[in-house]
């Protein structure tokens, strides 16, 4: 919920700011990286996959998780009494899930390429190329908008380049979350069992020492 300090910016200043808490959103990032290596196992391989489950188990019990659980019962309770539905309104977590991913990538078309970059990198991608100083402050938004005032159909050739870029780093963002998300958890295997070794061990032997 936006409070008293966000409601005094200006509209750019909350669209940026939008951009900022969504892209650093701890729980985002785990579940579009969790998500996007259980999509490509092929990709990522069979221990990235077993590393982005775990990532994904925790980040679907916590708090914020249940919290976007939570605002979308409340809409759906709204919405079951007004058209006076006789059924309990149900939340999946493929709810909650999609409610992520879809924010994530709305947000991703309102951010200009500068913050997409600066995001990506920050999450971890490794990004090497400059975009053009004249391409920076622009978004995919900002072409459609600008298309939809000139009523055109077609992006310029300009607008097609902005367009590019941003699918390219959101793309490097999202690769970024998956690399996280694995590598957190990869050797979760080898610590269950290293510890469940060391605590037989400890019971069984080295007690009796």
């Amino acid at each position: 919920m936006t409070n008293e300090k966000e409601k005094k910016l200006s509209p750019e200043e909350q669209r940026a700011l939008i951009v900022k808490k969504t892209l650093e959103d701890t729980l985002y990032q785990e579940i579009t990286g969790g998500n996007e290596v259980k999509n490509n196992t092929f990709l990522y391989g069979q221990l990235a996959l077993q590393g982005a489950e775990k990532t994904y188990r925790d980040a679907k019990s916590s708090d914020g998780f249940r919290k976007i659980e939570k605002e979308l019962y409340n809409d759906r309770l709204k919405q079951k009494e007004a058209l006076g539905i006789f059924e309990e309104p149900v939340v999946t977590h493929y709810d909650v899930v999609a409610r992520i991913i879809s924010s994530l990538r709305e947000v991703q078309q309102k951010a200009k390429l500068s913050e997409l970059e600066k995001y990506a990198k920050s999450t971890g991608a490794e990004i090497n190329f400059e975009i053009p100083k004249d391409l920076q402050n622009y978004s995919v938004a900002d072409v459609v908008e600008k298309m939809q005032k000139e009523k055109r159909e077609k992006p310029t050739e300009q607008e097609q380049v902005v367009i590019s870029f941003s699918r390219l780093i959101s793309e490097a963002y999202v690769r970024a979350c998956a690399l996280n998300a694995f590598k957190t958890n990869y050797y979760s295997d080898i610590n269950i069992a290293g510890k469940e070794m060391a605590e037989g061990y400890n019971s069984r032997i080295g007690s009796k020492k």
